[in-house]
């Protein structure tokens, strides 16, 4: 109803944010605030015309973390904790450093209906369907000119530029399981995770193709 002002308020909660991040309670509130007046700038970009790229970048990293939050409550429920202990050090570490431009989920129907139970998710998810188990999900990842998709349980991690023509763009209503497995750089299987195996092949790929490189102790637990 008061563009102009609705334009100065989300500028006005957001852009204080841009260096330092706030306590976690006053994240949430702004957050829920924000969804429910102005939508998900990730997704509902038209409604956010207009409002500083600052602003918008701020908000993006907050639902990019708590997407990367979300995803590992859920994995917690449908596969085993220690399928996702170093995964979610590995990502984590990314985002801490202010690697990770976006983040998403695609989730099969038994774990979709677990995500319905958090906020975090609810909405801001993808149906995941096609040659995969019910209780699968997919975490896809938008890191400098790469897109990750990484598997739960036992499934592979694979990263593809995001040029080529089978690269998945993020934020789709659903996803075919066969296309998040097709036509990828690279596929690694999560082994010798303790002794950082994988993390190792992972991190070396991406920092061979954006030139992001970080610390193994800042992405092992």
């Amino acid at each position: 109803q008061f563009p102009g002002l609705r334009k100065q308020l989300v500028e006005a909660l957001l852009i204080p944010w841009q260096q330092a991040a706030p306590p976690k309670a006053v994240e949430r509130t702004i957050t829920s605030f924000l969804l429910k007046t102005c939508g998900d700038p990730r997704m509902q970009r038209a409604r956010w015309n207009g409002v500083d790229e600052t602003a918008t970048n701020v908000f993006k990293r907050w639902l990019t973390g708590a997407t990367l939050e979300a995803f590992v409550r859920v994995i917690e429920r449908v596969a085993e904790k220690d399928h996702w202990k170093y995964r979610k050090a590995f990502w984590m570490g990314y985002y801490r450093a202010g690697h990770i431009l976006d983040a998403w989920v695609a989730l099969g129907p038994d774990a979709e209906r677990i995500a319905r139970q958090i906020d975090d998710l609810r909405g801001q998810s993808s149906r995941l369907v096609g040659q995969c188990q019910s209780n699968h999900c997919v975490l896809l990842l938008r890191i400098g000119n790469l897109v990750v998709a990484d598997w739960s349980h036992n499934g592979k991690c694979r990263v593809w530029r995001d040029r080529q023509r089978h690269a998945p763009l993020l934020y789709r209503k659903q996803y075919d399981a066969g296309d998040l497995r097709v036509g990828a750089d690279i596929e690694v299987v999560h082994q010798q995770a303790s002794a950082g195996g994988w993390q190792r092949k992972i991190h070396d790929h991406i920092c061979d193709l954006t030139g992001i490189r970080l610390s193994p102790s800042s992405y092992m637990p």
